[in-house]
């Protein structure tokens, strides 16, 4: 159900390297193979129990989800439905689908603006003219003047194309409007960034968990998890520098505040700020659809157990029958005695799935099952009266051939 059945199989197998290492390869083959029945026949044996395992954690999830939505929206001054959720979740899908759209057409708005490219090459010239006084080898001097004529060059044909009279300086008033512009665009940009590492730390938090301290695989994420910790610092510092550039009465953002993803930092970058309800918060809507999303996913994952359920039982009864067929065309009393075992114990098994399920569901029939189990002691009893009426033929076991199911 989640993925990782065939990693399940390989820690299973690992444990036989210890022995197959020095096999041949045809012995090295016949262990793995009896390595995987008894694999398989542990995952059948036990397949009734871990089903109705899943099936009521589904519903413990669905019902822990409902009560989640129902705690939240008790506190609110509107009425919240599933269809508002519903209509929330898509309106967020459609930010996160528009957001690579609003960014190609707001690159294009800015290409048309040429103040905006006025701005970036005056900037690259300013920055080239101040490294030229600042650098103290001659090769760097003399590389810098360079770059900056070639810049003085095409801010001349520049100013020439869109008829700018007078060159801004960095104290001009448009050129101080651009710079403020894109201050504001940069401290987005870098807290967008910073939204979707402190999201990632905590994926790679909860992925952690799942695995035991000091293993390799908890090893790379602890080194991955200092990564990006490292690297939300650094945004951070960014972001605050930033923001302090644009006004002086900024309150910093401290490390703590920036790893909470529902801090309201958050709130101007979000996908959720198209979502019109004024009566309620954006965290709160956050949490709402994060919880209705798992109900979903809780029902669907209940209606995926109930089919394997009944999936499990048909094919049960399948084999039932196979074996019943089969039961009635042997006329050997070996064979026959043979089947039979496998038809009491086939049964038995179908017995104990039904029993086992109609507990956890309500949705798999049950009224076939009573007739099978008089026909199968119906068969048995006749068995038995075969036995007695064959007792002398008993000699004739070793001339049976073997039958697999």
């Amino acid at each position: 159900m989640d993925g990782e059945l065939m990693e399940r199989l390989w820690s299973y197998l690992r444990s036989f390297s210890k022995i197959t290492k020095e096999m041949t390869p045809a012995h090295r083959t016949d262990l793995l193979s009896d390595a995987l029945l008894h694999f398989g026949s542990k995952k059948m044996s036990g397949i009734g129990k871990y089903l109705v395992f899943l099936h009521q954690k589904a519903i413990k999830t669905l019902q822990s989800c409902e009560t989640e939505i129902q705690s939240l929206c008790s506190n609110l001054d509107v009425e919240v439905t599933d269809d508002m959720l519903d209509s929330w979740k898509t309106e967020e899908d459609n930010a996160v689908n528009m957001r690579g759209v609003s960014s190609t057409q707001t690159s294009t708005t800015d290409i048309a603006d040429w103040r905006r490219t006025y701005y970036e090459k005056l900037k690259s010239f300013y920055k080239e003219s101040s490294l030229v006084l600042i650098s103290e080898k001659v090769s760097d001097v003399a590389l810098h003047q360079r770059k900056a004529k070639r810049m003085a060059s095409a801010l001349n044909s520049f100013e020439m194309r869109n008829k700018v009279s007078k060159r801004w300086t960095v104290a001009s008033e448009e050129y101080r409007k651009q710079h403020e512009k894109f201050l504001k665009e940069k401290s987005k940009e870098t807290l967008s960034t910073l939204y979707s590492r402190c999201s990632e730390r905590l994926m790679l938090l909860v992925l952690k968990k799942r695995y035991a301290d000091g293993s390799a695989i908890a090893t790379r994420l602890s080194k991955q998890i200092n990564k990006v910790c490292s690297e939300i610092k650094n945004l951070l510092s960014s972001y605050n520098s930033v923001n302090l550039e644009i006004s002086s009465r900024f309150i910093v953002v401290t490390y703590t505040e920036v790893l909470n993803v529902k801090s309201t930092i958050y709130n101007g970058i979000t996908y959720l700020a198209n979502v019109q309800c004024s009566a309620v918060p954006s965290t709160v809507i956050k949490t709402l659809i994060q919880y209705n999303l798992r109900k979903h996913r809780a029902r669907e994952e209940i209606l995926i157990v109930e089919a394997e359920m009944q999936e499990t039982i048909s094919y049960w009864e399948e084999q039932v029958k196979v074996l019943r067929r089969c039961f009635e065309l042997q006329t050997s009393f070996g064979t026959r005695h043979i089947i039979s075992e496998k038809l009491k114990s086939a049964m038995g098994f179908l017995l104990d799935l039904k029993s086992c399920f109609s507990s956890s569901s309500n949705t798999l029939p049950t009224s076939e099952l009573n007739v099978d189990v008089i026909d199968l002691f119906d068969d048995e009893s006749s068995a038995s009266n075969l036995s007695d009426s064959d007792s002398d033929s008993n000699d004739s076991h070793n001339n049976d051939e073997d039958f697999y199911i």
